[in-house]
């Protein structure tokens, strides 16, 4: 498979992260970024992608392509229904950057520590990094919770749906 075929497939994903862009940059609602990626320009994009695709697994012997080009298409291919998703749903991401990064300490972490000893070390470290995660989603220093919930506990506070890192400016 040449270069340039290779580069086609980056340029079109470009133009649909072009897109993502717009969507950020004008603050979308859900609804107006369904209707965004709806619009007949990613629509040829994203068939333009399938039939592009298909053609290179349908032709592996016109193409050459190595091992690795064969496992993405496969990827991608056996995948397509579920990334037509993306067009459907305005709540979905074009991708999964951020839930990469959301757990990227926790592996970072498990791999500093060789793994757990146990599971219910394990079942910890999940709800510990859950709400670090999620006070980060909430706009909350994850240290700051966590004193706030201490100090809150220490001092026998009862509300304990108050200490929820959405609700816990709220004591």
């Amino acid at each position: 498979m040449s270069t340039d075929s290779n580069f086609w497939f980056l340029e079109q994903i470009g133009k649909l992260y072009g897109v993502e862009r717009e969507i950020r940059n004008l603050n979308m609602t859900p609804e107006q970024i369904k209707e965004r990626r709806n619009r007949e320009d990613v629509k040829t994009i994203m068939r333009d992608l399938y039939e592009k695709a298909q053609d290179l697994w349908d032709n592996p012997e016109e193409y050459h392509y190595s091992e690795l080009m064969k496992k993405a298409l496969k990827y991608m291919l056996n995948g397509w229904d579920g990334l037509q998703k993306y067009l459907d749903d305005g709540n979905y991401d074009i991708d999964n950057s951020l839930s990469e990064r959301s757990i990227r300490p926790f592996t970072v972490g498990r791999s500093a520590c060789k793994g757990f000893t146990s599971e219910e070390g394990v079942r910890i470290a999940a709800r510990f990094y859950t709400l670090v995660e999620t006070c980060k989603l909430n706009g909350v220093s994850p240290r700051d919770y966590f004193v706030k919930v201490l100090e809150a506990l220490t001092n026998d506070y009862g509300d304990y749906e108050k200490l929820t890192p959405d609700r816990i400016n709220e004591i």
